[in-house]
């Protein structure tokens, strides 16, 4: 009896089991990285359907341009037909006029001449009622011969200005469906260009930087090259280093003055031959304190560019001088491509340091 005691006594204080610890959770498996050759598929997808999209658009520009171009040609034709129908209206016109002028010459030559006849028999002025009627009949004749000859004229001189507006018209349109044409061409030159064309390469910075370069091309005679080249002088802030065989237009040397006057340094390369000429600006503007250095060799120091604050280049076979703006066939080339600048900054870097005094 005391040992159930006991036992019961002994459960009554035991404490109470510790629970059995949850099974740790099992680790999510790792996703699968995206592999290279599926990025590349993405990429080339992408391309794809880039491609697709800008081919669909450069078709719809070509409908589109094709259609502009129907209603021009379209509107051409008529105002063709509409120039034969005032051609014909016009000659029709003046040949009405000539019969009403005939008409009206006709009935006062027989005026004149029943009057001289009445005067040469030395027949009294005694005119019966009716010829004196046949006289008023006459004169009203003419008045309306006269109008009619003059309302005639009018209406010639109406439909050769509507031929003007018509001929006008048409150069207009004429001009807008050869426009037409050129941008039909372009737009199925783009799409045959983007169907044929190999898949782009992956950007690089050097890449990029090459398409965000400039280039600007101008001609002479005339004068898009000389206002090139002073807008370049004009905008530099810090250096001018100017490369060219010779300089004769004084436009140009002002605008050197000018820059070397607000702080810019500006430094002249050469050529001796060229720099005596009669018109040569090289010693004026030497003495008003812009370096200067000629190359005094046989041969010729023959380039023609400049480089602006080691950013804008230009170059070409353009001289600075009047000549090459009023008659000659020349070119010049503006560009901030920076492969361009290196090379022609080490050009002129070389020359400088190669002619400098000894």
């Amino acid at each position: 009896m005391l040992n159930k005691l006991r036992s019961w006594l002994a459960d009554l204080i035991r404490p109470a089991a510790a629970p059995a610890p949850a099974p740790a959770a099992l680790p999510e498996p790792a996703k699968p990285k995206a592999s290279k050759k599926d990025e590349d598929d993405d990429d080339d997808d992408r391309r794809d359907a880039r491609l697709e999209r800008r081919r669909r658009e450069a078709e719809d520009q070509a409908k589109r341009a094709e259609d502009r171009a129907a209603r021009a040609e379209s509107a051409r034709k008529a105002a063709e037909e509409r120039s034969r129908a005032l051609d014909l209206e016009l000659a029709q016109a003046r040949e009405r006029a000539r019969s009403a002028e005939a008409r009206a010459k006709k009935v006062t030559d027989e005026r004149s001449t029943k009057g001289g006849r009445g005067k040469g028999k030395g027949a009294a002025p005694q005119a019966s009622g009716a010829a004196a009627t046949r006289s008023v009949d006459g004169d009203a004749g003419i008045r309306e011969l006269e109008a009619r000859l003059a309302a005639e004229e009018r209406r010639a001189d109406g439909a050769e200005r509507r031929l003007e507006e018509i001929e006008a018209k048409l150069q207009a349109e004429g001009r807008r469906s050869e426009e037409l044409r050129t941008r039909l061409a372009q737009a199925e030159s783009a799409k045959r260009s983007e169907t044929t064309a190999p898949p782009a390469r992956p950007s690089t910075p050097r890449r990029e930087a090459m398409a965000r370069s400039s280039l600007d091309v101008h001609f002479s005679p005339g004068d898009e090259c000389l206002f090139a080249i002073c807008r370049q002088i004009e905008s530099a802030e810090a250096t001018a280093d100017v490369c060219v065989f010779t300089i004769t237009d004084d436009r140009i040397a002002a605008r050197l003055l000018d820059a070397h006057r607000r702080g810019v340094r500006v430094r002249i390369i050469t050529d001796n031959d060229k720099a005596y000429d009669e018109g040569s600006d090289i010693h004026r503007l030497a003495r008003a304190g812009i370096e200067v250095r000629v190359d005094q060799t046989p041969f010729h120091m023959h380039h023609k560019f400049a480089i602006f604050d080691e950013r804008r280049m230009l170059t070409g076979s353009y001289n600075w001088t009047r000549g090459a703006a009023r008659d000659n066939e020349e070119n010049l080339i503006v560009s901030d491509d920076p492969r361009l600048l290196r090379a022609f900054g080490r050009e002129f870097g070389s020359l400088w340091e190669k002619l400098a005094p000894r």
